[in-house]
């Protein structure tokens, strides 16, 4: 092609589009163009740089190597520039470049840099501008690299040590829950001569409340009191007075009276009271144990988010994973965030997705600062409805997450993904959430794109199923 041609082309490069046309004529005219083919290298760090290049056509891989298995950073594709910018002080790049399928790239060597900055200082000021974005870039990357090793360590040793005795209180849990529910049936197994009907009817009583929910009920105050005293005035009508403990322990397990009917007409008075006491009892505990199975899991299942979360014991580079079980995870750690501010959560999972190959810790950041972001979206209302959407688009998985805030102004939704800017308070946002979702969502050569409206906003996030 022409240097004319390329001088053309290179003037719809988003960084050079305020260059002046006798510059851009000068870089096509200096440079030499390479057409590389699928996989070869443009640039690694055993060679020095030759020089700037311009992506044409085409698209090339930025990857390294850690721990001994490939690691890729990001994409570069037509319209984008990469190796040495001027003033950069180093020769070498610490990464890979390679070339994916066919690629035209323009290359102005390291000998007419000189040149170019003591003569053209338009151009030179705009790939220095690219030089500072790569820096930014960087450094944000290495940042949450930094953070991710950081919480992985801590969430190494604290996840070990809440496991071991979360797993002890699910089993000690489940065995008490067997041990409470076979009383019944093993005092009919005593060696007493007969049993007679009333212990029956006792035990008849017993299996028909075991078969219920018993849980605590959120009822209004106005409410609880009506019921217990509904009860009450049932155990004074047979003979049963100062009940008031009695109604209350059963109102808390949302029990009422009709269910004891059949034991009142075998016992009265004293004998009833005794009775419910030792039958309220016994229901207490088997609440408390299910209670302790129930909040033993949560820890049990809290671990397992952190562990997955933070990718910890596994390597840095590309596996294949299920979409949805790091939007779960992150679903996990926010739970309570979620709960606290009333937020409701619909969930909209295309479950025949086929498996994705990612960055498992940093996609996790992806659907944290998301799904954070949506809940404080809609903190004000202190209500709102959270909703999540994975489906396929062709070739790629399309995974929208969306809350019905307030909404990003019109003439500042170009904005939100530039580094440190932010719409929440001061000392609540550092602004750089939907940065590092940019920066990791381009790594695996991807798209996020927002919509918004008063009353409904989308982040979409769009990455190949094969990347």
């Amino acid at each position: 092609m022409s240097a004319s041609a390329n001088s053309l082309q290179l003037a719809k490069f988003p960084s050079l589009q305020d260059v002046p046309a006798e510059q851009l004529l000068w870089l096509a005219a200096n440079s030499m163009q390479q057409d590389l083919n699928d996989g070869e290298i443009l640039t690694s760090p055993d060679v020095p740089l030759t020089g700037s290049h311009f992506i044409m056509a085409g698209a090339c891989i930025v990857y390294n190597f850690q721990q001994g298995a490939r690691r890729d950073l990001g994409t570069l594709t037509s319209g984008e520039i990469t190796g040495y910018l001027p003033f950069s002080r180093g020769n070498k790049t610490t990464v890979y470049i390679s070339a994916t399928g066919s690629t035209i790239v323009l290359t102005l060597p390291m000998a007419k840099i000189g040149i170019m900055i003591a003569e053209h200082y338009e151009l030179t000021q705009a790939l220095v501008h690219v030089m500072c974005n790569r820096i930014r870039y960087m450094t944000s990357l290495q940042l949450q690299n930094e953070k991710m090793m950081a919480l992985g360590k801590l969430s190494a040793g604290i996840t070990h040590e809440i496991n071991n005795p979360a797993s002890a209180n699910i089993s000690d849990a489940l065995n008490l829950i067997n041990y409470l529910d076979g009383l019944p049936v093993s005092i009919q197994n005593l060696p007493i001569s007969d049993v007679n009907i009333e212990i029956k009817e006792i035990l008849k009583t017993v299996s028909v409340i075991q078969t219920r929910v018993i849980e605590d009920i959120a009822v209004s105050f106005k409410e609880r009191l009506r019921r217990e005293n509904d009860f009450n005035d049932w155990l004074l009508d047979n003979g049963v007075e100062d009940g008031d403990e009695i109604a209350e322990a059963y109102v808390d397990l949302g029990l009422n009276h009709l269910l004891f009917s059949d034991l009142s007409r075998l016992y009265q008075n004293e004998n009833l009271a005794a009775l419910l006491k030792w039958l309220a009892e016994l229901f207490q505990a088997q609440r408390v144990a299910r209670n302790m199975l129930s909040s033993s899991k949560r820890i049990e299942q809290l671990v397992k988010a952190v562990k997955t979360y933070t990718h910890m014991d596994r390597g840095s580079a590309k596996q294949r994973i299920n979409i949805h079980t790091g939007i779960r995870n992150a679903l996990v750690m926010l739970e309570h965030k979620r709960k606290q501010l009333n937020v409701q959560l619909v969930e909209d999972y295309d479950t025949g997705l086929p498996e994705v190959t990612a960055l498992v810790g940093e996609l996790n950041q992806v659907w944290t600062n998301l799904i954070d972001n949506a809940l404080d979206a809609m903190e004000k209302n202190h209500s709102g409805t959270l909703a999540i959407r994975t489906e396929r688009d062709k070739e790629f998985v399309r995974v929208t997450v969306t809350d019905n805030g307030a909404g990003i102004p019109e003439d500042i939704q170009a904005l939100v993904f530039d580094p440190f800017f932010t719409t929440k308070a001061m000392g609540k946002g550092t602004g750089i959430g939907l940065e590092v979702v940019k920066t990791i969502i381009t790594q695996h050569s991807g798209t996020v794109k927002l919509q918004s409206s008063p009353g409904n906003t989308s982040f979409i996030i769009c990455f190949p199923i094969d990347n």
